[in-house]
């Protein structure tokens, strides 16, 4: 009964995310408006000036937080989940980079069912954004190919685009909203202007805090002082200096629990 209960109120939230496939689309969604069909490729003269437009239509579409950054092809994933080679046309130089911020305060209930439903309401409001992000771009007759955490790493993409630092969690943590954020992109040949990483003293600050070590009850997260090359599970990708999370033993955790598990991003003093 408890289950039943529990998914009566969580998978709703994943109804936009599961039900419009298009929404993460490499080509047009929309017919477009037979007046638009008659209006040209897009002049763009300032690449600064486009990317501040971009910004601020994607704030328009529901994004909290919105970078851009060149597209670096060792964050492209080689296969998708049908096992198909992943190829991105060199075309596609930018990503956009979205991140959509969560209900902290239902986030802090996990791992109660209460904080995945606040994960699923971040998925649809991914899927939503991007979309009408992707359609604008196509509309401006630009290319765009719209994702969530399919075809390309999204937490290398934000750090790149000047969104946050990577965590003791594994997590990508903004300055604005922590970690309890999710993270959607969109790569397009539109001339734009990269921004820059930011450092703003997370990797010192967590050398110094373990809370989301210690909270997390499957042991997945690394209490050692310092980041390093070591990998923690077959999950991990080599060459990488970090705190490498058992992403095995979270997401045992997951199934274990049965509405997934949100403590590490719950705790974490920037989420506050």
């Amino acid at each position: 009964m408890l289950d039943a209960q529990i998914a009566l109120v969580k998978d709703p939230s994943w109804a936009v995310h599961e039900q419009c496939s298009e929404a993460f689309s490499w080509k047009r969604v929309f017919q477009a408006v037979p007046n638009l069909l008659k209006v040209g490729k897009h002049t763009v003269k300032s690449p600064t000036l486009m990317s501040k437009q971009i910004k601020e239509t994607a704030r328009t579409y529901g994004a909290d937080l919105v970078g851009i950054c060149q597209v670096d092809h060792r964050w492209i994933y080689s296969h998708d989940r049908s096992g198909d080679p992943i190829e991105i046309p060199v075309e596609y130089k930018y990503a956009i980079v979205i991140g959509i911020a969560m209900d902290k305060e239902a986030i802090s209930a996990s791992p109660a069912f209460r904080s995945a439903t606040a994960s699923g309401v971040g998925y649809s409001r991914m899927a939503f954004t991007a979309a009408c992000l992707a359609e604008f771009i196509r509309n401006l007759r630009y290319k765009a190919i719209s994702m969530g955490n399919d075809t390309a790493l999204s937490i290398p993409l934000a750090i790149d685009a000047g969104l946050g630092q990577l965590g003791r969690n594994g997590l990508l943590v903004t300055p604005q909203y922590g970690p309890c954020v999710r993270l959607c992109k969109i790569f397009t040949d539109l001339p734009l202007e990269p921004d820059k990483p930011i450092d703003f003293g997370l990797t010192k600050f967590c050398k110094e805090c373990y809370k989301c070590a210690e909270v997390c009850k499957a042991q997945a997260i690394s209490s050692d002082v310092e980041p390093s090359f070591k990998l923690a599970c077959p999950s991990n990708n080599t060459g990488i200096l970090r705190w490498a999370v058992n992403a095995d033993k979270c997401y045992e955790f997951w199934v274990e629990n049965g509405a997934a598990c949100s403590s590490c991003v719950a705790v974490c003093p920037f989420t506050q």
